[in-house]
């Protein structure tokens, strides 16, 4: 409950209207800031003080066209709550945000004593819903996925979505713009990027098998396991087209670093890109004595090897709540066969920072073949299996 001197102060909140569609060139907003607004907002009410999320809730007004997600129907109630409180302050508009709230959370704390007058109100009944989304158009109304437009009575925000980018308006006692709706999603102009980097630990197999009975090439078939790090990064430039890249470090008994880049193109959630990468495989020599080099061998070294290959990618990013995503990468050339399949989920934000934790599927295969005789090869193979755990920054 939020302290009642809370409602006492008198302050100036400038509440300019919402500009019709979002600002081409509008910093976005993420669901991280758009929380620190909220609960910013809420503990400088709990402290006493309305003047600070005054302040906050006209900024958050100005930001509200930036928003790169649909924010969740109960933090929005939260935010509404801390409008109407400061709004009461002020004699203004109080109802409105209240009752808007009350109708996405009726239980919600109101932040009032049990004898205050935003404690006792009772919202009216709710507006019959408006006409059905036209079709083709996938529309937000505060927070839910809806298959209708919103009444005309009431405060709702509205948004509506391609997948990738987002058109946000903050409707007060008014019909929803139809054309607004059924007008193409507007792309800001602007680098869209995200990037994860963190770390994996992954367990597999080695094979090598020479196709002759070869006194240079052991066969070989071992357990394998790997320590590593890994990058993602994916831009795009005022457009749906881009850059993807994605690298990686492991050591076990020897250093690998695998990396590739593809032209991305990434029409709402989804990116597919074409391109070249470069893999280390590892051959095992035998080692001779150089005295005896008939003699049985006395040991064996590893000796790795950079492969090229072109590629291509293709992934999937979720935009609901349980932001999900899956990616695979199949590359080639004649001396090896490369592939990527990997999977993860974004945990909920500690102490601000983004955390996704993911499986990771990692393969290639490699022919190296002997020049100087007919039909004899080696194929080496490796597959791991990895938990990835990575911090995430930018839109992702």
């Amino acid at each position: 409950m939020w302290p009642t001197s809370a409602l006492l102060a008198s302050v100036a909140f400038a509440a300019p209207e919402l500009p019709p569609e979002s600002a081409a060139g509008c910093a976005p907003l993420d669901e991280p800031a758009f929380r620190s607004y909220v609960l910013d907002a809420q503990a400088s009410i709990d402290r006493g003080d309305v003047e600070l999320p005054a302040a906050i809730l006209a900024e958050v007004q100005e930001q509200l066209p930036c928003l790169t997600f649909a924010p969740a129907p109960r933090m929005w109630a939260d935010l509404l709550v801390a409008w109407a409180i400061v709004e009461f302050s002020r004699g203004g508009d109080w109802e409105g945000p209240l009752a808007g709230a009350l109708r996405i959370r009726p239980m919600i704390d109101r932040g009032v004593g049990p004898g205050h007058p935003l404690a006792r109100w009772e919202p009216p009944s709710p507006p019959p819903s408006g006409p059905p989304v036209p079709d083709g158009v996938r529309l937000y109304v505060d927070g839910f996925a809806s298959p209708t437009l919103p009444p005309a009575k009431g405060w709702y925000l509205v948004q509506k979505t391609d997948g990738r980018f987002w058109n946000t308006l903050l409707i007060r006692d008014t019909d929803l713009p139809l054309q607004w709706a059924t007008d193409p999603v507007e792309q800001p102009a602007r680098v869209r990027w995200w990037t994860r980097l963190g770390g994996f630990g992954a367990l597999g197999s080695a094979s090598q098998r020479p196709s002759w009975g070869s006194d240079f090439y052991p066969e070989l078939a071992d357990q394998q396991g790997r320590l590593g790090a890994v990058l993602d990064l994916q831009a795009t430039f005022m457009s749906p087209f881009g850059l993807r890249a994605h690298g990686t470090a492991s050591y076990s008994s020897s250093l690998w670093l695998d990396g590739w880049a593809s032209v991305a193109f990434a029409p709402g959630q989804s990116t597919l890109g074409l391109g070249v990468g470069s893999a280390t495989v590892e051959t095992v020599e035998w080692i001779y004595p150089p005295d005896t080099p008939n003699a049985a061998p006395s040991d064996a070294l590893g000796r790795a090897r950079q492969l090229r290959f072109g590629l291509l990618t293709a992934g999937y990013r979720a935009s609901g709540r349980s932001r999900w995503d899956v990616e695979a990468t199949v590359g080639a050339s004649p001396a090896i066969v490369r592939y990527e399949a990997q999977a993860g989920l974004l945990l909920p934000p500690l102490s601000g920072a983004r955390m996704r934790v993911g499986l990771m599927l990692d393969g290639r295969r490699a022919v190296f073949e002997q020049r100087s005789s007919q039909n004899r090869d080696v194929v080496v193979g490796n597959v791991l299996l990895a938990l990835r755990l990575d911090w995430v920054a930018g839109e992702y």
